[in-house]
């Protein structure tokens, strides 16, 4: 009886808990982006933002938080509210663009580079193609930087920004479950990742955003996007959303933005880092090419696809790539 019971006891100390912690390795990158749309920029929603961004540092989150020109404008006419965003960006939050394109449903920012825009009787009126746009956007920006990362539509993007969040923009959570990919807009490469609305009006897309955080893997990026005025409408949906995330991963390991995402990442066929594809990278791999792991003349920056060997896939994708350079390089 007692050889039972003592048995019994070490069974109960060494079963392994229900609830045991997932290795942060394992789980999916999530991004979330708040869009601060260009009719909502108010002192009331200003409000909703800092108080949805107090819950996101209670819960260990990192958020790419992109204003249309509108919120610039009222956030710099306050030195207070400058103050608070340099704060953000010290907590780890990024400060990027958003973009309503003149064909948007709800609301337009007045930039475009669609040269019927010129003439629109659209509110606010025309102000300035997409140069102008991130010229007015890079108003929010720390002194000597600028902003790096736009939530805008391939077809109306602003030059010489490096990073895309939301171009294929979709009204379906799937669209947020994707992974970085370059893309070529305005003749540039640009590193783009996917976006999908958390909420939208009335609907909770919470339980389905659970489920592709679940079914995802490591490489995957999960990219969940809601607005400042949802915290108004919202709060609940958002907070469980929060409150799920720091469940899965307490201390935010895999809560990224936009500019940690990208920073690391080359354009295959840069094989010496420098952010384009030209006759050195080229040079490179042909001084590599055929070589394998762990041969003396093997190139790991020439090996773009990781496979251990330099050779015709490396070649081919240098190739596709050649002449590009990352935006604002």
């Amino acid at each position: 009886m007692v050889a039972s019971a003592a048995i019994l006891f070490a069974a109960v100390i060494f079963v392994r808990p229900a609830h045991a912690q997932a290795d942060p390795n394992t789980l999916p990158r999530v991004v979330n982006a708040v869009h601060c749309e260009p009719h909502t920029a108010s002192a009331f929603y200003w409000n909703a933002l800092r108080d949805l961004v107090a819950s996101a540092d209670s819960h260990q989150l990192r958020l790419s938080i992109q204003f249309a020109p509108q919120w610039v404008d009222f956030v710099v006419a306050d030195p207070n509210r400058v103050a608070t965003v340099r704060q953000w960006e010290g907590a780890g939050h990024e400060i990027g663009g958003h973009h309503h394109s003149i064909t948007h449903d709800i609301s337009w920012d007045g930039y475009s580079s669609d040269p019927n825009a010129v003439f629109s009787s659209r509110d606010p009126g025309y102000l300035g193609d997409m140069a102008a746009y991130i010229a007015a956007v890079n108003a929010i920006a720390a002194p000597g930087e600028t902003v790096r990362v736009v939530s805008a539509k391939d077809d109306d993007f602003p030059p010489d920004t490096p990073y895309q969040t939301g171009g294929d923009y979709d009204p379906t959570p799937e669209n947020g479950l994707t992974q970085p990919t370059i893309k070529v807009l305005n003749g540039q490469a640009v590193w783009s990742v996917g976006l999908g609305p958390l909420v939208r009006g009335s609907r909770n897309n919470v339980p389905v955003f659970r489920n592709l955080y679940l079914s995802a893997n490591a490489d995957d990026v999960l990219g969940a996007a809601f607005h400042a005025n949802d915290w108004a409408d919202n709060q609940a949906a958002i907070e469980s959303w929060f409150a799920f995330l720091a469940s899965q991963d307490p201390t935010g390991a895999r809560s990224v933005t936009a500019g940690m995402l990208f920073g690391g990442l080359l354009i295959p066929g840069d094989a010496d880092a420098d952010q384009d594809v030209d006759l050195s990278d080229l040079a490179l791999l042909l001084s590599a090419f055929g070589n394998c792991e762990p041969d003396a003349g093997y190139d790991a920056g020439a090996d773009f696809n990781h496979d251990g060997c330099v050779d015709l896939t490396d070649l081919a994708q240098l190739l596709s790539n050649f002449g590009l350079m990352l935006a604002g390089s």
